[in-house]
Parts: C-alpha cells; structure tokens; sequence
C-alpha cells in the first residue's frame, strides 16, 4: 500500500516528545562494539518503547474522542497509516523474506544494534496498543515466537 510520509512523521514526532518527556532523548557508546543482530534487552530499546506507548496513547485517546473534530480525525488518519505500514511490512515478510517466519531469520526479526527494537515488531506493538484486537495481538505474538525460533534454531524437520 503506498504510505503517506506526512502521516507517519505525526507518529515519529509524538515518539521523539515521547523521550523528551521521559528524558531519554539519546545514548552514547563508548568503547564498545555493536552487535548487528540481537535479541538482548537494554535501557536504550526500552527507552525506545515507552516512547512508542507514549505516542501510541496519544493517538488512541485522540481518536477515540467522543466527538469527532480536526484532531481525531487526524489522529484516525496517523491510525490507518500505521496499519498499513504493519501490512506492507507483513508483505515484505511474506513475499521479499520466503521462509523466514519459519526459521526466524535473524535479519528479519532481530534487532539491528542496540539502541532501537526492530521497526517491523515496534510497528506491530504499536498498532496492538492502540487496537487491543485479537488479530493485532497473533500478529503481535506470531512475531515475538518467530524471533523465538530465530534466537534458538531447531531444524525444520527430521530425516527418519
């Protein structure tokens, strides 16, 4: 689906004042090497997800406004781009990445370093945190058991 950039960017800017109003705007490495792909937890990743919430509960409270006016429709319009962010991303998963769900490709479902949490499952929290649907939580949870499978690999079947 082609993506409206202005919309999207209304969620990237609610993420940033998301940090400021925490205080994590930034982290700063020194003497150390970064990990390309990982599964591991760190104070950046989470700093990164309680913006994501932040920006999140801003956009369902002001969609979900009793009465309709120029900031829930905004904020509706910010919705139906994450979900179809969430869709091209399912499709590249899908179509561009065959087999990885299977296996749990690192480069697929990993982190890549270790400061943000990887988009495609940041995308599928947010839009899970707003809906609270069952469909947006399989999806939600589809994801984590494949970087399950990808973080602990087993082979896909067994000669007899």
């Amino acid at each position: 689906m082609e993506l409206d950039a202005s919309h999207f960017l209304v969620f990237v800017l609610l993420h940033e004042v998301g940090h400021l109003r925490s205080g994590t705007t930034g982290a700063i490495y020194r003497d150390g090497a970064m990990s390309q792909l990982n599964v591991e937890p760190s104070r950046a990743k989470a700093a990164e997800e309680d913006a994501d919430e932040f920006a999140a509960d801003v956009l369902a409270r002001r969609a979900r406004q009793p009465i309709a006016n120029d900031d829930s429709i905004s904020a509706n319009w910010v919705l139906i781009e994450l979900t179809k962010l969430s869709w091209n991303m399912q499709a590249f998963r899908t179509l561009d990445e065959f087999g990885a769900f299977s296996v749990g490709k690192p480069s697929v479902f990993f982190d890549d370093g270790y400061s943000h949490p990887n988009l495609a499952w940041r995308i599928l929290r947010v839009n899970d945190r707003i809906h609270g649907s069952r469909d947006t939580r399989d999806l939600l949870e589809a994801f984590e058991e494949a970087r399950r499978r990808g973080a602990d690999p087993q082979p896909l079947y067994r000669k007899n």
